[in-house]
């Protein structure tokens, strides 16, 4: 038995379709991932160096990823580093999370994957360049470097 269906009610339940398989793994990924348990052994170690405004959000996107840990804090105002220590163990009461005045304390940690760097501007590019030569992937605020000298003496850039 044929039916012939008109162009228009092909492309209405087209995308309709098309809708409703787009946002299914959305929904079911988003429910079921946050209740897996990711082995020790698979998550990503970051370190936070900045505390700030951006600092903090920074910690708040990296704490909300089921493979990520956060496994220190660094600023050079110790308010901000303790305030962010506080929120840090608020949101995840199980945290080993240690805290420093100095970042180049991080650097020396190999057990660290990551950093994400939210200092003043004038401290990106020094920040960054010494977490590439220790290893160490960079997220960073921008700008990175101020200038084509600063960006080109990364290694990670070379």
């Amino acid at each position: 038995m044929s039916k012939n269906i008109k162009r228009r009610e092909f492309l209405r339940k087209g995308a309709l379709a098309t809708l409703g398989l787009s946002a299914l793994p959305g929904i079911v990924g988003a429910t079921s991932f946050n209740r897996l348990r990711i082995p020790a052994s698979d998550k990503l170690r970051v370190a936070h160096i900045g505390l700030g405004g951006m600092g903090n959000q920074h910690m708040k996107w990296f704490a909300e990823l089921a493979d990520v840990d956060i496994v220190a804090l660094c600023d050079v105002d110790p308010d901000h580093l303790n305030s962010t220590m506080q929120k840090l163990k608020e949101m995840k009461p199980d945290t080993k999370a240690q805290g420093y005045t100095d970042f180049r304390h991080i650097l020396d940690r190999k057990d660290i994957d990551a950093v994400t760097v939210a200092t003043p501007d004038h401290w990106h590019a020094q920040i960054a360049r010494l977490a590439f030569q220790a290893g160490k992937d960079v997220y960073g605020e921008k700008p990175l470097s101020y200038d084509v000298a600063e960006g080109q003496a990364m290694p990670c850039l070379l």
